[in-house]
């Protein structure tokens, strides 16, 4: 985890390149949030997103990239995402985080080293 140090695009809390070692099962969602799931919690809590509130002109409601209920969310901050998880916790009685940067890029590395662990022989003669 973390930056090589002779990147030099890194940030020092990306130093010094580290292992990590995810020690419990997780789940992750297999797809993005939707617009229409977010406009749940707007509906339901009431809820104003950090870009609404701060009277942007881009929100979530309002922008040129996703409009339609099945497209992903924009436009929402990390605060927003977090209040997205705890009204799902609150509406399913389950425990729902936004994954840490080691459980967001475990799928990655679990894919990279499934695909490149296979080995492509050509057919028997």
């Amino acid at each position: 985890m973390g930056s090589p140090p002779d990147d030099r695009d890194n940030y020092e809390d990306e130093l010094p390149l580290h292992p990590v070692r995810i020690t419990r099962d997780f789940s992750m969602g297999a797809t993005k949030v939707t617009r229409g799931q977010f406009e749940q919690v707007v509906e339901e809590e009431g809820y104003k997103t950090d870009a609404e509130m701060a009277w942007d002109e881009k929100t979530w409601r309002n922008n040129s990239y996703k409009t339609q209920d099945a497209q992903p969310v924009v436009y929402v901050s990390w605060r927003d995402a977090v209040a997205f998880c705890e009204w799902l916790r609150r509406k399913e009685g389950k425990y729902y985080d936004l994954p840490t940067d080691a459980l967001a890029t475990r799928p990655i590395v679990d894919l990279k080293r499934a695909l490149f662990s296979v080995s492509f022989l050509p057919p028997p003669r």
